[in-house]
């Protein structure tokens, strides 16, 4: 039995579409670190989608939730690293990857004594906060497409967060964790299109 088959298919389909994005990047990647993050990053989204929608369709264990949320954690570095090597000089990448390996560290500390998505939102929030802060940046300094297509990529992730905080559902069969997959795909195809477009910073290699 299913307990819950909308939220599986549309988890398994996150994850479906994550890792294609994360394989054809990492195959373009080159030389470029930036790509190869946002490659993990994606890939490690494929995990905790799969994770989640085993947890919501199979085995309601807490342990996979936990490994769920974990997952996404790594995500959200990824994320945030490939846009520090796009966006950034030496130093200051340095220097913000070790505040974003510590926020990982307290984050993943944090869900091995809690389990609420809310604890995901937030960090999810404070990785997006500072990705779009980067790009946007880059926008004014460089008119750079790819941080354009990130940005918005951005913007429908804060759409489905709150979709998902608030609880709303536009059916009896598919409620706000399905929505939330849906709305997040559209997020990732936006990602993936910036992300492609992205060029290692020349200050910070």
């Amino acid at each position: 039995m299913i307990s819950e088959p909308m939220t599986l298919l549309t988890d398994y389909l996150l994850a479906g579409i994550s890792g294609y994005a994360g394989w054809i990047l990492f195959q373009r990647s080159s030389n470029q670190c930036s790509q190869r993050a946002w490659a993990i990053a994606f890939f490690a989204l494929m995990l905790g989608a799969f994770a989640g929608g085993s947890y919501h369709g199979f085995f309601e264990s807490p342990v996979l939730w936990k490994i769920t949320l974990l997952i996404i954690g790594f995500s959200n570095f990824f994320m945030l690293a490939g846009s520090l090597f796009s966006t950034t000089s030496k130093n200051v990448c340095r220097s913000l990857l070790i505040l974003s390996a510590a926020k990982l560290f307290i984050y993943s500390g944090w869900i091995l004594y809690h389990d609420e998505f809310l604890t995901v939102i937030l960090d999810s929030a404070a990785s997006m906060g500072v990705i779009t802060v980067l790009h946007g940046l880059a926008i004014v300094r460089d008119r750079d497409l790819g941080s354009k297509w990130i940005i918005g990529g951005v913007c429908i992730s804060i759409v489905a967060s709150i979709i998902q905080a608030s609880h709303f559902a536009i059916a009896s069969g598919f409620n706000h964790n399905d929505l939330y997959h849906v709305i997040q795909i559209i997020a990732v195809s936006l990602f993936y299109q910036g992300a492609r477009r992205l060029k290692d910073s020349p200050c910070s290699e």
